[in-house]
């Protein structure tokens, strides 16, 4: 796959593949669920090998993710765009925004207001 062309689908989530040791390398619109929660595929545009934690919905055969994807997510970066899977299909994407971090006051700081405890994981 050149890069440029980007591939729509079908994308399908591999039965009974839940470790990168049992296919090595994904092909083009596999999905690997890894039992982390982390899935691995190809991006539709580059065909990079993608990294990521999404959660899959839909059927196995339509996937659909929680989330987009980015490509290289700070690794290779070699297109850098960002995708999603919605229904087996691939669709790209803006990046989304992200939410802005909220941070103590300086003054608040200094008269002894300590940041939050983390919230405990449910």
């Amino acid at each position: 796959m050149s890069e440029g062309k980007f591939y729509e689908g079908p994308y399908k989530v591999l039965p009974e593949v839940d470790r990168l040791e049992q296919k090595r390398v994904p092909s083009k619109g596999d999905i690997i669920a890894h039992r982390s929660g982390a899935i691995i595929l190809r991006c539709p545009k580059c065909n990079a090998i993608q990294f990521t934690h999404a959660v899959i919905v839909n059927s196995p055969e339509t996937p659909t993710l929680d989330r987009p994807v980015h490509c290289g997510s700070g690794h290779c970066q070699k297109c850098a765009i960002w995708f999603t899977i919605r229904n087996g299909l691939a669709y790209q994407v803006d990046e989304p925004k992200k939410e802005p971090k909220t941070s103590t006051p300086t003054d608040l700081l200094k008269a002894g207001v300590k940041k939050a405890p983390p919230k405990p994981e449910v």
